[in-house]
């Protein structure tokens, strides 16, 4: 019985000794799962802050390029416009100097300013927007030809009215007419919007838009540029 009581005590023993020994197994094994759970989620939020940069350096680096295009697609649409005056001032010449100036010509380079002038306030509306957004974001002001141009539209939309009206009703002179005298008449008609001088204006947001493009296109640049910095550098942080 003796025998019979120690064989149990040690058979006790054995398995408490296993017991403990898988316990201690279990603890590692849970420690060490932890330990990698905890290693993916500083993984996972690493990726997540590195998502969340790019796509904040992405649409600033957006709205940049919609700036540059924006500037480009003004400044076409002023010069055709300044361009296609000029030519409707030669068509008036022609037209006073009785030289064969075609109806078909005036009316096809008034309907061009005038898609012209349409194009060209809703470009500067969506350069204003997309201003505003730039400015609450990066928290740089808004140049003043941005709300300046819209205005300038305007006073173009009027002009191209008085200009149509115009050179509608404009006959050829007669020889002994004061054709110096109906010529800065015409001009008058062709600069002046509301008491101001339109081709000042219009020669100015030229000259604005031309400095505006370049500028735009850097800025372009240098998103692009600290865009990869970033990424690279999360991607650093992350391997």
């Amino acid at each position: 019985k003796a025998d019979e009581c120690l064989s149990r005590q040690l058979n006790k023993l054995e398995m408490d000794e296993q017991m403990s020994v898988l316990t201690i197994a279990c603890q590692e094994r849970l420690i060490v799962n932890f330990g990698k759970f905890g290693a993916f989620a500083v993984l996972v939020a690493l990726v997540c802050v590195q998502a969340g940069f790019v796509y904040w350096g992405a649409n600033r680096v957006n709205d940049y390029a919609q700036h540059s295009r924006l500037a480009s697609d003004i400044l076409s649409e002023l010069l055709d416009l300044s361009a296609n005056k000029q030519r409707l001032r030669v068509w008036a010449s022609q037209q006073l100097m009785n030289a064969d100036a075609s109806p078909e010509v005036r009316d096809r380079l008034l309907d061009s300013m005038k898609r012209g002038a349409a194009r060209l306030q809703q470009l500067a509306q969506r350069d204003i927007v997309l201003w505003n957004e730039i400015s609450a974001r990066d928290g740089v002001p808004i140049p003043p030809e941005v709300n300046a141009l819209p205005s300038m539209t305007d006073l173009l939309g009027d002009n191209l009215v008085a200009v149509e009206k115009r050179l509608v009703a404009l006959q050829p002179l007669p020889r002994d007419a004061d054709f110096a005298g109906v010529w800065q008449e015409l001009n008058d008609v062709f600069d002046k919007a509301r008491g101001r001088d339109l081709r000042e204006l219009l020669y100015g947001a030229i000259d604005r838009q031309r400095a505006a493009v370049p500028l735009a296109r850097a800025a372009t640049e240098r998103g692009l540029d600290r865009l990869r910095a970033q990424a690279f550098g999360m991607a650093a942080v992350t391997l």
